[in-house]
């Protein structure tokens, strides 16, 4: 389970000293304060920060959801404890962690802002992570060709994706940029259609937009 979420051979060396005790690895996909859901090869399971791991959050920060860490479950339970692990790296104000791909979405109707998109492409390039900008709402734009090369213009060195989930638009150029064992996070503002997006590549209603 843990290769589907991104587990490597390098994260497996790195991880070898917890291995040694008996911690399994888990990656953080819900994260909340004090209890979180980690994914491990044992099934999902609700852990808790451990007291050493709590203090420390107060000094580096909670861990994030993406975050790789050691767990320690009783068999049977579902519940666990949480160490931070390897490749668990906290600065200010993370919103996830170990990310290889930034979908950066913006919708093409009349809240489009060349200035916040600059934003959030200078911060996905600064994070290290493979930035693509995602255009929704193409159904609703009648000048789409000229927007789209406007933006890629702007967004020099990054793919540019026009995608109307109307009209099943773009979709599968979308799904090409997410591959096996990586992980990507959507980032935008409110209403551009990133709930929508991810339904669309679910295939179910998991969100609400």
């Amino acid at each position: 389970m843990t290769e589907q979420y991104g587990w490597s051979d390098a994260l497996r060396l790195a991880f070898e000293p917890y291995a040694r005790v008996g911690h399994l690895p888990g990656r953080i996909i819900v994260q909340q304060r004090d209890e979180n859901l980690v994914a491990t090869d044992s099934g999902s399971l609700s852990a808790r920060l451990s007291g050493r791991l709590r203090h420390e959050a107060r000094e580096a920060g909670h861990p994030a959801a993406g975050d790789w860490v050691a767990v320690s479950a009783k068999a049977g339970e579902g519940k666990a404890t949480v160490r931070r692990a390897a490749d668990s790296v906290q600065t200010l104000q993370v919103i996830a962690a170990n990310i290889d791909v930034v979908f950066i979405v913006t919708s093409m109707n009349a809240e489009f802002n060349p200035r916040r998109l600059e934003r959030f492409l200078a911060a996905a390039w600064q994070s290290g992570a493979r930035p693509v900008v995602v255009l929704t709402k193409a159904d609703v734009c009648e000048q789409r060709e000229g927007l789209a090369a406007e933006i890629g213009t702007l967004a020099a060195g990054c793919p540019v994706l026009v995608v109307s989930v109307l009209q099943g638009l773009g979709l599968s150029g979308l799904k090409d940029h997410i591959l096996p064992g990586e992980t990507c996070v959507l980032i935008g503002s409110s209403g551009v259609g990133k709930s929508t997006l991810v339904n669309a590549l679910l295939g179910e209603e998991r969100m609400a937009t």
